[in-house]
Protein backbone atom coordinates (compact mmCIF):
# COMPACT_ATOMS: atom_id res chain seq x y z
CA UNK A 1 0.00 0.00 0.00
CA UNK A 2 1.66 3.17 -1.20
CA UNK A 3 -0.08 5.31 1.42
CA UNK A 4 2.62 4.35 3.92
CA UNK A 5 5.00 6.54 1.91
CA UNK A 6 2.85 9.63 1.39
CA UNK A 7 2.20 12.90 3.19
CA UNK A 8 5.67 13.09 4.70
CA UNK A 9 7.31 15.93 6.56
CA UNK A 10 10.77 16.86 7.79
CA UNK A 11 11.91 18.71 10.92
CA UNK A 12 15.43 20.00 11.53
CA UNK A 13 16.82 19.98 15.08
CA UNK A 14 20.33 19.81 16.55
CA UNK A 15 22.13 19.35 13.22
CA UNK A 16 19.88 16.40 12.33
CA UNK A 17 16.90 15.89 10.05
CA UNK A 18 13.89 14.01 11.40
CA UNK A 19 11.80 12.61 8.56
CA UNK A 20 8.48 10.80 8.80
CA UNK A 21 5.28 10.20 6.94
CA UNK A 22 1.87 10.24 8.55
CA UNK A 23 1.19 6.48 8.54
CA UNK A 24 4.32 4.36 9.05
CA UNK A 25 4.86 5.32 12.70
CA UNK A 26 8.61 5.62 12.16
CA UNK A 27 10.74 8.77 12.43
CA UNK A 28 14.04 8.42 10.56
CA UNK A 29 17.00 10.48 11.76
CA UNK A 30 19.55 11.72 9.20
CA UNK A 31 22.71 13.79 9.47
CA UNK A 32 23.31 16.84 7.26
CA UNK A 33 24.79 14.62 4.53
CA UNK A 34 21.51 12.64 4.56
CA UNK A 35 23.06 9.48 5.95
CA UNK A 36 20.59 7.50 8.06
CA UNK A 37 21.71 7.58 11.70
CA UNK A 38 18.81 6.01 13.58
CA UNK A 39 15.05 5.53 13.64
CA UNK A 40 12.44 6.05 16.32
CA UNK A 41 9.46 3.68 16.21
CA UNK A 42 6.39 5.48 17.56
CA UNK A 43 4.00 2.72 16.61
CA UNK A 44 4.06 -0.40 14.49
CA UNK A 45 1.46 -1.24 11.92
CA UNK A 46 0.00 -4.70 11.94
CA UNK A 47 -0.07 -6.84 8.83
CA UNK A 48 -2.20 -5.45 6.05
CA UNK A 49 -5.81 -6.60 6.14
CA UNK A 50 -7.74 -7.27 2.95
CA UNK A 51 -11.28 -5.93 2.82
CA UNK A 52 -14.19 -8.37 2.82
CA UNK A 53 -15.85 -6.43 -0.02
CA UNK A 54 -15.15 -7.53 -3.59
CA UNK A 55 -13.23 -4.91 -5.55
CA UNK A 56 -14.94 -5.85 -8.81
CA UNK A 57 -18.43 -5.48 -7.29
CA UNK A 58 -17.81 -2.29 -5.25
CA UNK A 59 -14.43 -0.61 -5.93
CA UNK A 60 -15.18 2.48 -3.83
CA UNK A 61 -16.42 0.43 -0.87
CA UNK A 62 -13.36 -1.79 -1.19
CA UNK A 63 -10.97 1.20 -1.03
CA UNK A 64 -12.82 2.82 1.89
CA UNK A 65 -12.77 -0.41 3.90
CA UNK A 66 -9.08 -1.02 3.04
CA UNK A 67 -8.20 2.48 4.26
CA UNK A 68 -10.19 2.13 7.51
CA UNK A 69 -8.74 -1.29 8.33
CA UNK A 70 -5.11 -0.50 7.51
CA UNK A 71 -4.59 3.15 8.45
CA UNK A 72 -5.95 3.35 11.98
CA UNK A 73 -3.09 5.55 13.21
CA UNK A 74 -1.50 8.65 11.77
CA UNK A 75 0.92 11.33 12.89
CA UNK A 76 -0.76 14.75 12.87
CA UNK A 77 2.32 16.77 13.86
CA UNK A 78 5.84 16.41 15.23
CA UNK A 79 7.90 18.97 17.19
CA UNK A 80 11.48 18.86 18.51
CA UNK A 81 12.62 20.94 21.48
CA UNK A 82 15.06 20.78 24.40
CA UNK A 83 16.17 17.20 23.77
CA UNK A 84 12.67 15.81 23.28
CA UNK A 85 10.39 15.04 20.38
CA UNK A 86 6.64 15.41 20.67
CA UNK A 87 4.31 13.61 18.28
CA UNK A 88 0.59 14.27 18.07
CA UNK A 89 -0.98 11.03 16.86
CA UNK A 90 -4.54 9.97 16.17
CA UNK A 91 -5.17 6.29 16.96
CA UNK A 92 -8.55 5.51 15.42
CA UNK A 93 -10.60 8.22 17.17
CA UNK A 94 -8.28 8.61 20.20
CA UNK A 95 -5.76 11.48 20.11
CA UNK A 96 -2.43 10.71 21.81
CA UNK A 97 0.73 12.69 22.50
CA UNK A 98 4.04 10.82 22.39
CA UNK A 99 7.05 12.30 24.18
CA UNK A 100 10.36 10.97 22.87
CA UNK A 101 13.69 11.35 24.68
CA UNK A 102 16.07 12.07 21.78
CA UNK A 103 19.11 10.78 23.71
CA UNK A 104 17.83 7.23 24.24
CA UNK A 105 14.70 7.10 22.01
CA UNK A 106 12.52 6.25 25.04
CA UNK A 107 8.87 6.90 24.15
CA UNK A 108 6.12 7.81 26.64
CA UNK A 109 2.50 7.86 25.54
CA UNK A 110 -0.28 10.06 26.96
CA UNK A 111 -3.95 9.79 26.01
CA UNK A 112 -5.74 13.09 25.36
CA UNK A 113 -9.37 13.88 26.12
CA UNK A 114 -11.82 13.99 23.22
CA UNK A 115 -14.56 15.93 25.02
CA UNK A 116 -14.79 18.76 27.54
CA UNK A 117 -18.32 18.88 28.90
CA UNK A 118 -20.43 19.29 25.75
CA UNK A 119 -17.55 20.42 23.49
CA UNK A 120 -15.81 18.01 21.16
CA UNK A 121 -12.03 18.56 21.09
CA UNK A 122 -10.11 18.35 17.81
CA UNK A 123 -6.32 18.64 18.02
CA UNK A 124 -4.47 20.22 15.12
CA UNK A 125 -0.78 20.80 15.83
CA UNK A 126 2.02 21.15 18.40
CA UNK A 127 3.76 24.49 18.94
CA UNK A 128 6.28 26.08 21.26
CA UNK A 129 5.42 29.29 23.10
CA UNK A 130 8.33 30.70 25.07
CA UNK A 131 9.49 27.64 27.07
CA UNK A 132 6.23 25.70 26.92
CA UNK A 133 5.12 23.00 24.48
CA UNK A 134 1.44 23.41 23.63
CA UNK A 135 -1.21 21.53 21.71
CA UNK A 136 -3.45 23.73 19.59
CA UNK A 137 -7.04 22.51 19.52
CA UNK A 138 -10.55 23.58 18.70
CA UNK A 139 -13.48 23.00 21.04
CA UNK A 140 -16.73 22.58 19.08
CA UNK A 141 -20.33 22.54 20.17
CA UNK A 142 -23.46 23.15 18.07
CA UNK A 143 -23.50 26.88 18.90
CA UNK A 144 -19.85 27.95 18.65
CA UNK A 145 -16.17 27.00 18.29
CA UNK A 146 -13.38 27.93 20.70
CA UNK A 147 -9.62 28.12 20.11
CA UNK A 148 -7.67 26.35 22.86
CA UNK A 149 -4.02 25.88 23.83
CA UNK A 150 -3.15 22.98 26.12
CA UNK A 151 0.22 22.93 27.85
CA UNK A 152 2.21 19.69 27.58
CA UNK A 153 4.50 18.72 30.47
Amino acid sequence: MGYFLCDGFVKFYGDKYYLTDRYSGIVHIYNQKFNLLDSIILFENSSLVSPSISYSKDPVGYLVEAYKKNFKRRILDFLLSDGFGYALIKEEEQPVIYKINLKNNEVKKFLLPTRLKKEKISYHFIDKKEKDIILVALLDNPEETFYCEIKVK
